[in-house]
């Protein structure tokens, strides 16, 4: 039986993992600084403070801050909505992970499929992404989100999840991390403005070179022997 170049090329690939579609799974890094940082008890009016801790983990307005986060571009529709002002909303199960990082701060989402919101936000104009994601415990809830926003539509254009996304086509973008304490009722947030936002390439791991050399080694000694 004789078996196609072609063929073999395609059974190397498939095997290593590569493909010659685009993946799915979009990274990316952001960096900022704390805008405001606010607290309220059992609903009390919020107030806005300079400098606080969680944990004993202190935090202060114009501190660093870092993180990731990364989503599948791919991910199928879970629900849309429409408002009273006829904006659109679309929610998608598709955020993988997203760290943030502050001082000796920080907090991690478990890799679990949390919801991406892209749609029309305050305004039929405005479009953006919203990623977002939360944990709770009896004691403690909480959430962190990356909101990336543009008042005059140049964002999407639509309400279909971004395969990729620069702090250019925004003019608004923030960080936000929220902390409640069950016990206490004392609610501590962060906002933070994003300066930098960075999407990073996929690394293969080891593994996927090995399978993709062995691959490759079928494929010349096919090579090799057709021209015998």
């Amino acid at each position: 039986m004789r078996v196609s170049f072609r063929a073999v090329l395609l059974f190397a690939l498939a095997a290593s993992g590569v493909s010659p579609a685009i993946a799915a799974v979009e990274t990316y890094s952001f960096a900022g600084y704390i805008d405001r940082i606010f607290t309220s008890t059992n609903g009390s009016p919020i107030s806005y403070i300079g400098s606080s801790n969680i944990e004993g983990k202190s935090f202060a307005t114009g501190g660093a801050i870092t993180g990731t986060f990364s989503y599948d571009s791919a991910a199928p529709v879970y629900s849309s909505s429409t408002n009273s002002s006829g904006d659109k909303f679309t929610f998608y199960p598709a955020l993988i992970s997203l760290s943030i990082k502050t001082g000796n701060l920080a907090y991690t989402i478990p890799s679990v499929s949390n919801l991406v919101t892209v749609g029309n936000f305050q305004s039929s104009l405005a479009t953006g992404a919203l990623f977002s994601g939360s944990t709770w415990t009896p004691l403690v809830y909480q959430s962190a989100s990356v909101w990336v926003y543009n008042s005059n539509g140049k964002f999407t254009g639509s309400t279909n999840l971004p395969s990729s996304m620069s702090l250019t086509d925004f003019n608004y973008s923030t960080v936000s991390y929220a902390y409640i304490d069950s016990t206490t009722k004392v609610q501590t947030q962060i906002a933070a403005n994003v300066t930098n936002l960075i999407q990073l390439k996929p690394v293969p791991e080891p593994k996927a070179y090995a399978i993709l050399l062995a691959g490759m080694t079928v494929v010349g000694w096919t090579v090799r022997r057709r021209k015998k």
